[in-house]
This record gives C-alpha cells, sequence and structure tokens, in this order.
C-alpha cells in the first residue's frame, strides 16, 4: 500500500540529525503529538545508525525511519548520490521539512533534482559553533536559497542569521510546548524531591545537551559563586554530550562535584522542573531556546544570556537576561536575587497560551501551512 495517496494522510518527511531529547527535536514530537495525524503524517530521514530516543514513540504514532550517514566533508559527493538515490525510491513525498540548519542545503537539492515540490528549511539557531564543519557550514548556508522554495525560523534571528534576505519571506514557526504538563504542582514537587533526596537545597537547574554552545564551563563557575553565597545550593545538569567529561572534571576541579547532579536526557523533564528553584541557561548562542518557554511554564524564574538568547522567550515576568561579560560572580547574585525575591510559585497558563507558545494552536496552523502549499502546488 502506498504510504501517500489523494484519500489518506499527506506524509511529510523531517530531515533531522537524529530523534534524541533535545531542543527541536522537542519541539517536532510537540508537534507530532499534537497534529491531526489522519490529514498530515511524518516521517523522518535521519544521519545516525543508532537509534534514537523518540524512535519507538514516532512508530508507535505511525510514523516511518529512514537513514542516511552523517553529513562531513568526506562524505559530502557520496552523501549527494545517497540522498538522490533515496528521493527517487520515494517519490511519494511531496513535502520535506529539513532542519539541519545550513547542511539542509544538501538534501534540499537531492529533493529539487528529483521535483519534490515543497522543500522547507528551517533555521534553528542564531550563529554556528566554531568546529570542523564551520567552514563547510558557512559556504553550505549561502546556497540554500537555490533549493529551498520556503524558509521557517524558531525566531526572527534565526531567519535572518541562516537565510539573510530569503529569511524575509519566510516564518516562524513557534517552538511551542504541552502547557498542561508544565503546570508548578507542589505534590509533584514534592515526590520528584523526595525522590532525589533533596530537602532544603536550594535547586539550580539548566537542560541542554553537553556541547560548547550551552557553555557549561560558565555555568559552573557561576555555581562556584553561588556556593559561596548558599552553601546549601545544588545544580541539577540534564542532559548528554561529548563534553560531559571534560564538565565533570571541570567541576572536580572547582571542588564543586559533590554537588552537581549529572542525568542523562529524560522523558519527565517537565516534572524534574517542579523540583527546581530557579534556571539557567548561559547559552553562546541559540535559535529561541525551547526549555526557557518550559521553565516558564513551570512557574520558575530564568536567567539567560543577553543579546543572545531570542528576546521571543520573555513570554512571562519570571525571565531575566544578562550579559555573559558580566561575569561569574554578577550571575550568582542575580540568580540568588532570583530566588529571594519570588520563592512562590503559580500557574503560568494563561502567560504561556496568550503568548502564543501553547501548541494546540500552533500545530493547527501548521497543518494548514502544509495542506495549503501541497494544494498549491
Amino acid at each position: 500500500m502506498p504510504l501517500y495517496s489523494s484519500t489518506g494522510p499527506i506524509r511529510v518527511l523531517q530531515v533531522v540529525t537524529i530523534m534524541n531529547r533535545a531542543g527541536l527535536e522537542t519541539m517536532l514530537m510537540n508537534y507530532y503529538r499534537t497534529i491531526d495525524r489522519s490529514k498530515v503524517q511524518f516521517d523522518f530521514l535521519v544521519h545516525r545508525k543508532e537509534a534514537g530516543a523518540y524512535d519507538d514513540e514516532i512508530r508507535a504514532l505511525g510514523g516511518k525511519i529512514y537513514q542516511l550517514p552523517p553529513i562531513t566533508l568526506t562524505t559530502l559527493s557520496s552523501y549527494q548520490d545517497l540522498a538522490v538515490a533515496f528521493f527517487k525510491q520515494h517519490p511519494y513525498y511531496k513535502i520535506v521539512h529539513s532542519h539541519l540548519d545550513a547542511l539542509s542545503s544538501l538534501p534540499l537539492r537531492a529533493a529539487q533534482s528529483v521535483g519534490v515540490p515543497v522543500r522547507i528549511a528551517h533555521g534553528h539557531n542564531n550563529n554556528f559553533a566554531v568546529d570542523l564543519k564551520f567552514p563547510m557550514r558557512m559556504i553550505l548556508k549561502k546556497s540554500i536559497h537555490r533549493y529551498a522554495t520556503d524558509y521557517m525560523g524558531c525566531s526572527p534571528e534565526a531567519l535572518q542569521f541562516m537565510f539573510g534576505k530569503y529569511g524575509e519571506q519566510g516564518v516562524v514557526l513557534k517552538n511551542a510546548i504541552d502547557t498542561s504538563k508544565f503546570v508548578f504542582n507542589s505534590s509533584t514537587r514534592n515526590t520528584v524531591r523526595e525522590q532525589l533526596k533533596l530537602t532544603d537545597e536550594f535547586v539550580v537547574g539548566h537542560v541542554g545537551r553537553f556541547s560548547a554552545q550551552k557553555n557549561h564551563m560558565f555555568l559552573l563557575e557561576v555555581f562556584s559563586q553561588l556556593l559561596k553565597r548558599r552553601p546549601n545550593s545544588i545544580l541539577i545538569l540534564i542532559g548528554e554530550g561529548q563534553l560531559q567529561e571534560k564538565v565533570e572534571k571541570r567541576a572536580k576541579e572547582l571542588h564543586i562535584e559533590g554537588k552537581l547532579l549529572f542525568m542523562k536526557s529524560q522523558n519527565n523533564v517537565n516534572e524534574l522542573m517542579q523540583a527546581m528553584d530557579v534556571f539557567v541557561l548561559p547559552s553562546l548562542f541559540e535559535g529561541l531556546g525551547i526549555v526557557l518557554i518550559e521553565a516558564q511554564a513551570a512557574g520558575l524564574s530564568c536567567l539567560t544570556s543577553q543579546g543572545v538568547v531570542s528576546e521571543e522567550t520573555r513570554v512571562t515576568e519570571l525571565i531575566h537576561y544578562l550579559p555573559l561579560k558580566d561575569g561569574a560572580a554578577r550571575w550568582a547574585e542575580a540568580v540568588e536575587n532570583m530566588y529571594v525575591e519570588r520563592k512562590d510559585r503559580k500557574d503560568m497558563s494563561k502567560e504561556i497560551v496568550s503568548s502564543g507558545f501553547e501548541i494546540k494552536r500552533n500545530a493547527q496552523w501548521l497543518q494548514t501551512y502544509y495542506l495549503n502549499k501541497l494544494a498549491s502546488k
């Protein structure tokens, strides 16, 4: 039975790296769970051999997962041949939505070559990490407009950075969340804190993969300074990544390892946020920072990087922005003051809904967008 027909749902191919629990992947799953799957179904083209954390749920929701090799400097030529072959073997995809930032140029080029009519490039960051792929990303970024028919971004800054003048034609797709899952609940807070063996500790929380972008080394310096002010503080770090060992080593050098709680990527971040007192995200760059929307929905006071994280994240009065150049001591002071100023938590649902970040309305919008795009081709 064909995957695409005039009587069944349209199948949109989401192109990603791997469906692990991270920002854009979590955003995609929020939409996927909420969208009317009798009208629009998601399938995923991933670029890793290992299984992703969301793979089982994707299949349970009716989605299919395909694999291509990682995109590297040494695989550019072979990747293009494989990508073209993939689209020829799967001609029923009429909409390809790529989330690879600058690397989207490659799968969208392949999709164009076989006549896929709707090719969406989606920007999720307002900068790139300076790593081995940095030169390749900067070159490929300039060619996306040759292959994309549509542009999306998680914020105006992401659209402008990724697509330049072409981003002016694009639309912002909000990193929407299911607000109901994050509403503060004192009973949940007490249960989770008991499970984590926390009593009267001042809990600072952070959710993010261990990468240079998330600036964990600076976060450790901030927390080290905070301990001088509040010795009963605990830092919860939720995430995984290549730099975790370096972060753990630096924590030992600062003699704060006993005050850190490392947790792998979790499927109950909404509950873990209930146990926190303050949320800190000192990123070097971000497209938006969906965890900041989640944290505010949980009633948490948040501190993040001024001039780096989009002002689109200001959806409540709970968020504070501070320049990284102010240094760790100033950040620690701000963290303490945020807790002193706000000890009570309240239901922030109305604020999240009015800000436009609630998932139901956004999923309906995306569904209509896909259907209208296909109808116009």
